[in-house]
């Protein structure tokens, strides 16, 4: 296996790791040599409709540098937030880029919010056919 081929998963197995340091069940999706199979990189358990993708440079990223230029500049109290939000010219809608940490945040409360409507869901079927309600 080539340095950048190792690189690369390594940055997709950092992904699974960090979102499972919050208790978000995710895991790296292994093609085992299978490169004509196109798919996403990392799998989060029960949520089909999340497709995280990762992507490494040796170079960085431009996003990556202007998070820490917004850090440095606007950041100085504990618990403040750098968020960027890109643009491209003729783009309807832009993107955000924000920490991997506070991204996993946010998503353990989405998916706890999910988690929760899926119950409330089940348990009014089951009333509803349980004649408990009409």
């Amino acid at each position: 296996m080539s340095k950048e081929t190792s690189r690369w998963k390594n940055a997709e197995r950092q992904l699974a790791n960090i979102l499972s340091e919050y208790g978000i069940p995710a895991e790296r999706i292994s093609r085992a040599g299978n490169y004509s199979e196109s798919t996403y990189d990392v799998r989060v358990l029960g949520f089909p409709e999340l497709k995280c993708d990762s992507k490494y440079s040796i170079k960085g990223f431009l996003t990556s540098r202007l998070l820490e230029v917004v850090r440095e500049k606007y950041c100085k109290n504990k618990g403040d937030i750098p968020i960027i939000f890109c643009k491209g010219y003729k783009e309807r809608r832009g993107k955000i880029v924000i920490d991997v940490d506070f991204f996993a945040e946010l998503l353990k409360c989405w998916i706890s919010q999910k988690n929760f409507e899926r119950s409330v869901d089940q348990n009014l079927d089951q009333w509803v056919k349980d004649g408990e309600i009409g």
